[in-house]
């Protein structure tokens, strides 16, 4: 039952996460009237989806529940758009076109049809279906009062695929298309953002307290006369208000030391003289354990500490791409074991905390996102940004080996975060 709750409660928050970051993609892509064909949350396969009527968005889920996609169309700037016309009339002429007649079709019209299918399912003017592996029917779509597969006449081919193109990605300014990239980190971190600040506002934070909760017994406090539900108010006539101010000023002392202990119980002061005992770890102690208190954080202090949260990640994220300190970062890391287990754990403490946890994760996984590598978000910013001021596109050499690169640096980061968290669950050690 606990390996079941560990991967429930892993899909559940990694599902959760997913769809904002790709929900941050499609609304983005939206805004500027670019199609996005496809929104899943799972790996690319088999999948149940519905699309709402008047969308031409098919949202649903794949049999692999992990990872998730927004099929934005005209992604791939590789495609050569020469010839979309004649292939997009040829393939709603006939209403479908197999892998068979895209061969033949080849060889006589000197271009590769396949890839111009290809294109056009990109954009989303064709569907595609599965008749085996890697192999696939192009079929014209459901539109304009035309059934799937149904032959159609167009009127004017160049003219079509000029008003689908300004529904594609690549036909989008440089400025527009980095604001689609960022929209998955961005939507990361604004979920993070609002779900951190709001809980700071409104459930607030349980802060060690000046009450104490425990004294034990035969210990210095104990025996001098302070119990659970006092309150301490000084040392040597220092007045303290926090627990950490109260813990400083002991731990600036020695085991042996003899401090005075201002305390108030039921409205009454008292003052005890105590001895400090030395604790299992060597450290001067009375004996006392502290209460909670929840403090609830006014705006301004809430957000700013939600910002503070995302630089100590960008902090920890530029760690890692120092040498100096990539095996430090990496050792504090967790794959999807340990974040499963860690939204196991939170899940049992209660909502809050499930939703705060999935807020921190949030923030990792979106900025990580903009690492500059493909296939990654800031990998793909940073072809374009290239692309940009060399006025050329990059050859699909280039961009393969670009994206080799990442995805095995990637992989590599996973396979180790992903060990470390195989050795923490048997020895039930965490990093966190």
């Amino acid at each position: 039952m606990t390996a079941l709750s560990t991967i429930f409660w892993g899909i559940v928050i990694l599902g959760l996460i997913v769809f904002i970051h790709e929900g941050g993609h499609y609304l983005t892509a939206r805004a500027f009237k670019v199609r996005v064909t496809e929104f899943m949350l799972g790996l690319p396969g088999p999948s149940i989806g519905f699309k709402p009527k008047g969308s031409e968005t098919r949202f649903g889920v794949t049999v692999v529940p992990l990872g998730g996609y927004a099929r934005i169309a005209g992604m791939d700037e590789t495609c050569d758009e020469t010839n979309l016309p004649t292939t997009v009339e040829i393939l709603y002429a006939q209403g479908r076109i197999g892998y068979e007649t895209a061969d033949l079709l080849s060889e006589n019209l000197g271009y590769d049809f396949g890839a111009s299918l290809e294109t056009l399912y990109d954009w989303g003017c064709a569907k595609r279906i599965k008749k085996g592996r890697g192999i696939f029917e192009y079929v014209a779509p459901e539109c304009d009062g035309f059934a799937l597969a149904e032959p159609r006449e167009l009127a004017d081919p160049v003219g079509f695929i000029a008003s689908e193109r300004k529904k594609t990605y690549i036909s989008l300014p440089w400025w527009k298309r980095m604001i689609i990239l960022f929209g998955g980190a961005g939507a990361n971190l604004l979920f993070a953002i609002i779900v951190i600040t709001g809980i700071l506002m409104f459930a607030g934070t349980a802060n060690p307290s000046l009450t104490i909760s425990e004294a034990s017994q035969g210990m210095p406090a104990y025996e001098a006369g302070i119990r659970a539900g006092d309150t301490l108010l000084a040392v040597d006539g220092v007045a303290v208000d926090e627990w950490m101010e109260f813990s400083e000023i002991i731990s600036g002392h020695e085991v042996g030391d003899v401090v005075e202990i201002a305390y108030e119980r039921d409205g009454d002061r008292f003052v005890a003289t105590i001895e400090l005992a030395e604790s299992a770890d060597g450290r001067p102690v009375i004996g006392v354990m502290s209460g909670t208190e929840i403090v609830k954080h006014g705006f301004f202090d809430a957000l700013g500490t939600s910002f503070s949260y995302i630089g100590l990640v960008t902090e920890a994220i530029l760690k890692l791409i120092n040498p100096m300190t990539t095996a430090e970062i990496i050792s504090e890391s967790s794959s999807i074991i340990g974040i499963s287990v860690a939204a196991r754990e939170a899940a049992s403490a209660g909502w809050i905390s499930f939703i705060y946890l999935t807020a921190a994760i949030s923030i990792s996984i979106g900025l990580m996102n903009l690492l500059p590598l493909m296939p990654l978000d800031g990998g793909r910013m940073i072809v374009e940004t290239v692309q940009r001021i060399t006025r050329k596109k990059a050859s699909t050499r280039v961009l393969n080996w670009y994206s080799m690169i990442g995805i095995a640096l990637v992989l590599v980061l996973f396979v180790i975060a992903m060990k470390q968290d195989i050795t923490s669950l048997i020895t039930g050690v965490w990093p966190w």
